[in-house]
Parts: C-alpha cells; structure tokens; sequence
C-alpha cells in the first residue's frame, strides 16, 4: 500500500497507518467514508480522488473546531502528548501516508479491506448482541429461538442486514 509512493517504510510510517485505520472505524471516520461514498457516487470523481477530496475537507485547520487542531494532529496525539499539554506535529511524510492509505482505500483493494473490516464489525456487534439477549434463554421459547438465531448468524458470519431480512 505504501512502498510505491513512500519509498521505505518504517515503524512510524506503520504507526500513522494504522492510526487513519483506526480512525475510520470511529464515528467521525464512518461519517467520513460513507461521505466519500456518497461524492464518488455522483460520478464525477473516482473512489480515490472522492476520498482524498473529502479527506482535505475533514484535515484543514478550523479555529472554532477540535481545539483547532487538524484531524491527522488529532489522531497522532499520544498519551505522553496529551498529558504533557503539548501537541503533535506531523512531519510531511506523515501526511503524505495518511493521503496514500486513504487513496488506496479508494482502489479495489482497499475497499475489499473495507467490506472485510466492516463484516468483522458486524460480527462482533452480533456477538454483543448475543451476549446481552443471553438472559432471553430464562425468557422462554421466543427468547430462545432469537438467540439460537443470532448465535447461528455470527457461526456463519451473515451480517446484520442479511440477519434482517
């Protein structure tokens, strides 16, 4: 994902990586995808070019916002940062890795590691869900036959929308 433009990729490459991923999983970063989504369907911008667009949008600099911090300042903030009061300062490259895990994730494979990630979510909210309704087994037959059922979906790894229908 990142060798072609990067160069060499090292552990603090790895680490804002991972960091954007995991971002993406928060509801600001959900937001965000299914914003890009949304623009690349329209059709006048590709998967890429839609998300580094709105990735431009989301990382500017507003006063009035987070402190006035840039998403990407935000998402590298470590615990020593935020307990010494002091602020992140992404490097160049930083950004440039945020922008090309982005853009791959506009490509083919980037959004089959998307659709991956987001059955792994639903399995596990499956899973929660199955966890919590445990005490319908005391409720009786209904209750027991909606855990069987969800116990069998997250067995068989059908997500929540096909366990709807």
């Amino acid at each position: 994902m990142l060798q072609n433009s990067l160069g060499v990729v090292g552990q603090r490459e790895a680490t804002v990586a991972a960091s954007v991923i995991c971002w993406l999983g928060t509801n600001c970063g959900r937001f965000f995808l299914n914003n890009g989504r949304r623009l690349a369907s329209r059709g006048n911008l590709s998967k890429e070019d839609a998300l580094l667009a709105k990735w431009a949008m989301c990382n500017r600099r507003q006063i009035a916002t987070n402190c006035g911090l840039r998403a990407l300042e935000l998402m590298l903030l470590t615990d020593e940062d935020v307990r010494l009061n002091r602020l992140c300062q992404p490097t160049n490259t930083d950004y440039e890795t945020a922008e090309q895990v982005l853009a791959w994730l506009g490509r083919a494979a980037g959004h089959a590691f998307l659709k991956h990630c987001e059955m792994e979510i639903a399995r596990h909210a499956m899973l929660e869900q199955v966890k919590h309704t445990s005490r319908a087994k005391r409720m009786g037959p209904v209750g027991l036959a909606t855990v069987r059922r969800l116990e069998a979906a997250l067995v068989n790894g059908t997500n929540n929308r096909e366990l709807r229908a």
